[in-house]
């Protein structure tokens, strides 16, 4: 299922280099957020292109993992970097319970 209107996305970039992740947030279609994918890809590669080995290089290539989640990636030659967009529809949330529920429909 293509989402065609604007959704809200979160915005995961892991770095093997670095500890933790980076978490950010963008308002926009699937074929919008597979374009930030990439261009965040080349945004780092241009930081370091004499490391730099393969990655994720066109939106063809961003990979699709379900509905609402796609990956990207980079290889460099000491580190990796990862980057995915997640629907926030999809995402579940945790009550004051520590219980799970979904975005779309709190329990």
């Amino acid at each position: 299922m293509l989402i065609m209107n604007k959704t809200d996305w979160i915005i995961a970039i892991a770095n093997s280099d670095s500890d933790g992740v980076t978490i950010q947030r963008f308002f926009g279609t699937e074929d919008e957020v597979k374009s930030l994918l990439v261009s965040l890809v080349e945004e780092d590669k241009e930081n370091d292109e004499e490391s730099y080995g393969c990655g994720t290089e066109s939106v063809d290539e961003v990979e699709a993992d379900g509905i609402g989640r796609f990956d990207a990636f980079a290889t460099y030659s000491d580190y990796h970097i990862d980057y995915s967009a997640e629907a926030f529809s999809n995402l579940c949330f945790y009550d004051e319970g520590g219980k799970t529920y979904s975005a779309r429909q709190r329990n």
